[in-house]
Parts: C-alpha cells; sequence; structure tokens
C-alpha cells in the first residue's frame, strides 16, 4: 500500500548530484537513494538485526521514492494528501514574469501563468515537422504585455483540489562557507576555504512510499524511534551540522486510484487531443492518446543491457497493452551517480531519462482492460532499481489537458 511521506529538515541540507568535489549547488529535492542511506544506516546504529536490515532494505518489500519540496505560500496547496511533482519538459511560462498565476495576487507578485505545449508539438511531429505554423503559439507569451517570449519552466509543481489550484513550492536557499579541517591536528587548516549551497532549515518534502502491509507495523516502529531519537541525517557534509530531520510516516495508507479515474484522464486528454488535430487538419485516427510524465529519473536497459534513453511500446507490452506507438517525446538524459555510506566506495553509474520527461502513446485498444493495465503500469513503475526512487510514472496527468492552450 501507498503510504505518504512528510519530512522537515531541521538544520541545512545539501545534496550534490554526483561526486565532483568541486560542484557547491545543491539539489532541490531529496533523492530516493539518499534516503535509503540514511535510513540503513540509522537501522544499522540502533542495533537492528540482520533479517530485519534485509526485509527493510535489500528484498525490495519497501519502494521509497524521492522526496519533494512541499513547502507553499498559499495555504490552498499546503494539503498534504496532493501529490508534489516536477514539471513536465513540455511546460511552458512568460521568460520575463514566470510562475503559475494562482495566488499570485495575494502574494503581490506578477506572474502570467503556465501552459502546456505538448498538443501542438505533438501535432507538429505528426505532420512529419512540415507544419511550422502549428508551433505559432509557442512563440509568445499571451500576457498583457505582448513581444515577450514563451520559455520552459522548470522545478515541481502541486495540483490542488480544483483545476486552477496549479503552484509551485517555495524552496529557500542559502550558502554556507567553512574551512577545512587538518585530519591530524583536528583544527582549521591553512589557505583551504570552501562554500555549499545549501536549503534552509523548515523546509519540507513530500513523498510516498509502497510498503507491503507485513511490513508495514515493524518499519513505522523502527522509523518512531530513529525519530524520537534524533538520530536522522541525510545528504552531504552531515559531521559540519547539516542535514539532520525529522520524518512523518502517515499510518494511513493513500487508497490506490480506480481504473475509472485514470480513464476519465485518458479520455479528457484524447478529447482535447483529437479537437485541437481537427481544427488543426492533422489526422489523429487511433482511438486513445496517452500522455506519460516520468515522475522521477528511469534507468532502462534493452536486451544487451545497454542504456535505453526512452520509452517504447515494449514497455506498454510488458503491462499488457499491445499495439501501441509513440508518437512524440521530449526527454533528457542524466548520469547517475552516488556513494555508497556503508561500503565506503562509490556506486556504479547509470544513465537515466530524465524526471519531467513526457512521451505521447497512440492506443490501438480503448477497452476497460487497458485502462487497467494503465493503472497497473502507474503502480508498478518502470525500469531498474525502482525501489530506491526510480521508473516512477504519471499517466494522463490532468495539467496536460487543463493547461492545453490555457495560462494558469
Amino acid at each position: 500500500m501507498q503510504h505518504r511521506i512528510v519530512l522537515t529538515a531541521e538544520t541545512p541540507l545539501s545534496f550534490r548530484s554526483g561526486r565532483n568535489p568541486s560542484q557547491s549547488s545543491t539539489l532541490d529535492y531529496i533523492p530516493g537513494t539518499s534516503i535509503i542511506g540514511a535510513l540503513a544506516r540509522t537501522h544499522q546504529m540502533l542495533g537492528g538485526g540482520p533479517d530485519e536490515f534485509a526485509a527493510f532494505f535489500l528484498h525490495e518489500r519497501i519502494r521509497f521514492s524521492n522526496c519533494y519540496p512541499s513547502s507553499f505560500e498559499s495555504s490552498d496547496l499546503q494539503g498534504e494528501t496532493d501529490p508534489v511533482l516536477p514539471l513536465p519538459m513540455t511546460a511552458r511560462s512568460c521568460k520575463r514574469f514566470r510562475g503559475f498565476r494562482f495566488g499570485a495576487n495575494a502574494e503581490r507578485k506578477r506572474r502570467q501563468g503556465v501552459t502546456d505545449a505538448l498538443i501542438p508539438l505533438a501535432l507538429f511531429a505528426m505532420s512529419g515537422e512540415q507544419r511550422a505554423e502549428l508551433l505559432e503559439p509557442l512563440d509568445r507569451c499571451n500576457c498583457a504585455a505582448p513581444g515577450h517570449a514563451l520559455d520552459r519552466i522548470e522545478g515541481f509543481f502541486r495540483r490542488g483540489s480544483q483545476e486552477h489550484h496549479y503552484g509551485q513550492p517555495d524552496v529557500k536557499k542559502g550558502i554556507r562557507t567553512r574551512t577545512g579541517i587538518n585530519y591530524e591536528t583536528g583544527t582549521a587548516q591553512s589557505a583551504i576555504l570552501y562554500s555549499r549551497q545549501v536549503i534552509q532549515a523548515r523546509a519540507t518534502f513530500w513523498g510516498r512510499w509502497w510498503i507491503d502491509d507485513d511490513l508495514a507495523p515493524s518499519f513505522e516502529a523502527f522509523l518512531n524511534e530513529a525519530d524520537e531519537r534524533g538520530l536522522l541525517r541525510v545528504g552531504n557534509n552531515r559531521t559540519r551540522g547539516f542535514g539532520r530531520f525529522r520524518l512523518e510516516l502517515n499510518p494511513q495508507a493513500i487508497p490506490d486510484e480506480p481504473p475509472a479515474v485514470i480513464g476519465e484522464r485518458v479520455e479528457a486528454f484524447t478529447r482535447r487531443f483529437k479537437q485541437a488535430a481537427t481544427t488543426a487538419g492533422v489526422e489523429a485516427p487511433a482511438p486513445l492518446y496517452v500522455p506519460v510524465l516520468l515522475t522521477s529519473d528511469a534507468i532502462l536497459t534493452d536486451s544487451l543491457l545497454r542504456a535505453r534513453l526512452r520509452l517504447d511500446a515494449s514497455d506498454l507490452e510488458a503491462v499488457g497493452i499491445a499495439n501501441a506507438t509513440l508518437v512524440y517525446h521530449t526527454a533528457g538524459v542524466r548520469q547517475v551517480q552516488g556513494w555508497s555510506t556503508l561500503w565506503g566506495l562509490p556506486k556504479a553509474d547509470d544513465w537515466a531519462i530524465a524526471m519531467g520527461s513526457v512521451f505521447l502513446f497512440a492506443l490501438a485498444d480503448d477497452s476497460e482492460a487497458t485502462m487497467t493495465a494503465l493503472l497497473r503500469w502507474q503502480d508498478k513503475g518502470v525500469g531498474l532499481r525502482r525501489s530506491e526512487g526510480f521508473g516512477s510514472l504519471s499517466i494522463a496527468h490532468p495539467l496536460h489537458h487543463e493547461l492545453a492552450g490555457e495560462y494558469r
């Protein structure tokens, strides 16, 4: 079952995306791999048994996930039940006044809204990349001050209880400067001064974990003990006062989405897509068009164990959906590096499809069995190392049809 996670930073947090010691910037989120390392280290400190350790961290009976920033200025977006996700690579906003409109007046900020460019980009691809006029709506923002260019907007977002309640979390960062330490004397090392970017204390993060029902009570007891004793540390520079956090595991499981909900979202997008295709004079003969948003990095390999850097029809065949066609995709690539504290060694590097990547598939079957298979795919995820937070995805997220041609 899914369980909601709320993580609160008690001291500044710092996360490097690789092993480069000269890199000073931090990630905006807490990777699932860092959380696993922190919990595994804490379990050893508490003297947990090897069988319990294996059940928690080695047998994939718990699927950890990334935790994304969830500090919002608007009270309407503070609800802990609504997920926080990475913005899709198709999201666009005014280059000068970027951001969602919701809450801008109350915050006394000027934001011209966010639109989703998936439909015009896909129609341009389906025209054989011959109809450049289909991309004209993406040239300029339709704000009160015309002429401002549209640009991709990155980060994370939350959709509230209503369709116009979209917002981005406020990630407050700072710079911490430290002196190097001489390991022989334990004092400051001459001529060694370095700075690190950090996420400020009191930041909150949201995530959801999949935990076997029979393992949930013992895992919750372990988390409560670790939290009460203040042993939880995550990220870099933990010996310099960074990385302390509190973790709240909501004991009430998140109910699984029924296939009907997935079906409503898929049908809403398909309807919007076909209307746009008819207006543009582009043929869209498939019964269903399904956008897939990667909500975390995904590590995929082919039959020869080479990195595969896009989703394709074989991924849908694996969950029982045949004759799928990839119509359009926009995707990034990220090198996944890491360090194992328990082993004291670097982890093997992997190449991943970056979170926020979007894939649009045309499906030949619109039956209930297809919706059930799509739901199973969303729950299961895709690719390798899913228990570490990789391979999560969202099927037909409402953003793709609610923000199509709209600025919100």
